[in-house]
């Protein structure tokens, strides 16, 4: 699930044209209501950041499917800046081109970051997270937010101790315990149809026990969605 940005072409591919104008609306959508909120509002670099990402979808924004080999094959998507700044290229790896609007919106923000604060991972991450669930909906996580680094830490850490390491979506969405670490990563998994992972990490919070595994493939988010909702591919 990881993303690149990236200054040049990258020749062991190829392209694919795509429609991607409602997951450019939804992106759009994700922005506005986030620029409208207290949280972005009250703050002013967050506030001024978010509407030089939403004005970076006003131009001509051009989003294409591309076959992604090599180092490139476990990447949803990259950035390749153009010579002309109001003419942007986004690249959708062709493997994931079947998620749904709502998820490569998330995606799509996280790479026009890129063009706002520049090559940082983390912090294009923070705005995609934030941006995605302030917008309306409970975000996927990514390589850079998703390691065993935070399991390890996040019971322990403070609020200023995610604030500090770009990580503050964490404590707007309350995902301060182990067990709700796992239940986010849990539904990107199902998101990504990365069965595998997502019967491990199932079994990692209920064992064999079908009615704990019920109940949280079938618990409604802030927003009104389960992961069984969401979950297009895997079956535990």
């Amino acid at each position: 699930m990881k993303r690149l940005f990236i200054f040049f072409f990258i020749i062991n591919s190829y392209c694919f044209a795509g429609n991607y104008s409602d997951v450019i609306e939804q992106a759009k959508k994700y922005l506005d209501n986030s620029i409208s909120s207290d949280y972005v509002s009250n703050d002013s670099l967050l506030y001024s950041d978010f509407v030089r990402i939403r004005d970076y979808f006003n131009y001509s924004l051009l989003v294409k499917n591309r076959r992604c080999r090599g180092r490139f094959s476990s990447y949803v998507a990259y950035v390749i800046p153009s010579e002309k700044p109001r003419n942007l290229k986004i690249y959708i790896c062709k493997k994931f081109k079947s998620l749904s609007k709502e998820s490569l919106a998330q995606t799509l923000i996280h790479e026009v970051s890129h063009l706002v604060i520049g090559p940082d991972e983390h912090v294009a991450t923070r705005y995609e997270t934030l941006a995605t669930y302030l917008g309306g909906r409970t975000p996927e996580l990514n390589g850079y937010n998703s390691g065993q680094i935070i399991f390890d830490i996040i019971e322990d850490f403070t609020d200023k101790n995610f604030i500090d390491r770009n990580m503050d979506y964490f404590v707007l969405m309350n995902i301060r315990t182990k067990s709700k670490f796992r239940e986010l990563l849990l539904r990107t998994y199902a998101v990504y149809g990365e069965c595998t992972k997502f019967e491990t990490v199932l079994t990692q919070l209920c064992t064999e026990d079908k009615s704990c595994k019920d109940n949280i493939l079938s618990r409604k988010d802030d927003f009104g969605l389960s992961i069984s909702d969401v979950n297009l591919n895997c079956r535990s």
